[in-house]
């Protein structure tokens, strides 16, 4: 009998060679990688791991359903069985905390940037709720091939643009390439405890790559091919406009378009 670690992210597919379960070295092949799969570092519980997405607790939901019966007028039995609490990025150190409440639309594909787009509520806790916590607002979360310019560039591109000039046109509230962020504080780590280059030095291989960008295809082929590497983005834009079904007449539709 024999098995195989096969792994998976949006960028590539590992395959390891045939282990025998009949000999001894190959099965502690297989012992060391159950194990650290649930040991992949001390603050990971296990290998692909999140820490950016987070299970609500009993007072979030309480709080999520009470804001969105302030906005919708829905019943405090509103659904937010798929919600989730998502950490972004901020100025600084700072995370922005919001609940990803409902899914709006999913790309199902395996290898591909995984867009999804949801609906998000501000995860203040609050007695007084303000303005800012009662708007529902789109999340976009996606996986980018490094080929690609990240998000944010043609938003900052959009800055210049007078504000008064500046119509119809979205902005983000906060966000950013996650995958980017973390290789870079993860690189800057690396040259603290070493002088050689993190990409060939065999001992780093060791320690966690990131998370949040894939490492496949560097890891099995070289630094070469690191455009076919994919990186995680999360953004959220503010609302813009108000949704089709207040508009009064197909004329008022028209006349925004």
């Amino acid at each position: 009998k024999t098995a195989r670690i096969i792994r998976v992210d949006h960028a590539a597919m590992v395959v390891s060679r045939s282990l025998a379960l009949n000999i001894r070295s190959h099965l502690c092949a297989l012992k060391r990688f159950f194990w650290t799969f649930v040991h992949p570092y001390d603050e990971a519980q296990f290998v692909g791991w999140d820490p950016t997405l987070q299970p609500m607790t009993s007072a979030d939901k309480t709080w999520c359903r009470e804001l969105l019966t302030r906005i919708r007028g829905e019943s405090d039995e509103a659904d937010i069985s798929m919600a989730r609490l998502a950490l972004f990025p901020s100025d600084g150190e700072i995370q922005a905390r919001y609940f990803m409440i409902e899914p709006i639309e999913i790309e199902c594909d395996l290898f591909s940037s995984a867009t999804s787009i949801w609906r998000v509520l501000d995860a203040r806790h609050s007695d007084d709720p303000d303005e800012q916590d009662l708007v529902i607002r789109v999340v976009k979360d996606q996986w980018r091939g490094l080929t690609r310019s990240r998000e944010e560039k043609f938003y900052e591109r959009l800055t210049v643009i007078p504000p008064e000039e500046m119509v119809g046109l979205p902005t983000v509230t906060c966000g950013g390439d996650l995958g980017e962020r973390e290789v870079q504080e993860w690189e800057e780590s690396m040259d603290e405890s070493s002088t050689n280059d993190p990409e060939d030095n065999a001992s780093a291989n060791a320690a966690h790559r990131p998370l949040q960008q894939t490492f496949s295809w560097r890891q099995g082929k070289g630094a070469a091919y690191q455009n076919n590497e994919r990186s995680h983005y999360r953004g959220i834009m503010d609302t813009l406009g108000r949704p089709l079904t207040q508009f009064k007449s197909t004329k008022e539709l028209v006349t925004a378009v």
